[in-house]
């Protein structure tokens, strides 16, 4: 009898499996909506540019397909679980489908207990 993958596996699975469709059916100029919750912290104030130049490396070295292209929304976290309010608004005002943080524990506890509500 086969072992069946871990869930975690197949959440990873899907989003490449996706993209490989879109790009296959023909469809161009895809934009993938990621959210971004920093801490308010002079410290590592610089990472929406570091994504960007992240992004923008992936794009040069081909790594991601030409038709792909990724679309950042920054905003504040672990200030009076402000995350969990951002959270909410990029996904569902900005329909965000990859999450980046928040950088602080009180936020990432009550997010990851609330995402299976945001599906």
């Amino acid at each position: 009898m086969a072992k069946t993958p871990p869930k975690i596996f197949k959440f990873f699975l899907i989003p490449p499996v996706f993209v490989l469709f879109l790009i296959a059916s023909g469809k161009t100029n895809i934009v993938i909506k990621v959210a971004h919750l920093q801490p308010n912290n002079p410290n590592i104030i610089h990472e929406p540019q570091v994504l960007e130049m992240c992004y923008n490396d992936m794009r040069e070295r081909s790594i991601l397909p030409s038709e792909i292209r990724l679309q950042f929304y920054t905003m504040e976290s672990c200030t009076r679980f402000s995350g969990v309010e951002h959270a909410a608004y990029l996904h569902y005002m900005k329909n965000t489908s990859i999450y980046f943080g928040p950088g602080c524990n009180n936020g990432k506890n009550f997010i990851s207990r609330e995402r299976i509500f945001m599906h």
